[in-house]
């Protein structure tokens, strides 16, 4: 096993001849990603990249219009601790069905690819009491706007997250 593969995997196992043979069938668990993630070649790096920045043009003209981008932060409150599974078997329950752990971060994935600031304000309670946000997306460079209009979203908003304080 060569050392880079092994650090490029993570703190889990290092990615396994099956998983990577998992991952060249098809397969798109995390662990094949992970394996498959620590083998990508400079060229495949560069077309990755290319993407990344085909993406970024189009948040570029998406922004030329628009302030910010209102969304969720996850789908769900915070998912119970889960120590027993590596972090890749993990799931949480959406609307009734059991998903992955890894779509929590479907909403953080628009931004954090294309360099988009970001910003997490929480908005309410839920009924299980747990804190539901919004996510607020803001053009590339486009710190301080994004923290202003989070600035201002608190005012109207207040704070859900004292009334969870005070609770504990």
């Amino acid at each position: 096993m060569e050392i880079g593969r092994a650090a490029a995997s993570g703190p889990d196992s290092p990615p396994t001849q099956a998983s990577l043979d998992r991952y060249d069938a098809g397969d798109r668990d995390y662990a094949t990603l992970v394996a498959h993630g620590s083998r990508v070649t400079y060229r495949e790096w560069i077309d990755l990249n290319n993407e990344r920045e085909r993406s970024r043009l189009k948040w570029r003209d998406y922004f030329a219009n628009v302030d910010v981008l209102l969304t969720p932060i996850t789908p769900t409150t915070a998912p119970p601790h889960d120590t027993d599974r590596l972090f890749g078997e993990r799931t949480i329950v959406v609307n009734g069905a059991e998903r992955s752990i890894l779509e929590q971060w479907f909403w953080a994935g628009l931004a954090n690819p294309s360099y988009l600031p970001g910003l997490a304000l929480p908005v309410e309670l839920a009924p299980d009491g747990l804190p539901v946000g919004m996510q607020v997306l803001g053009p590339f460079m486009g710190d301080l706007l994004t923290l202003r209009f989070g600035e201002l979203a608190e005012a109207v908003l207040g704070h859900p997250i004292h009334a969870l304080h005070d609770r504990l």
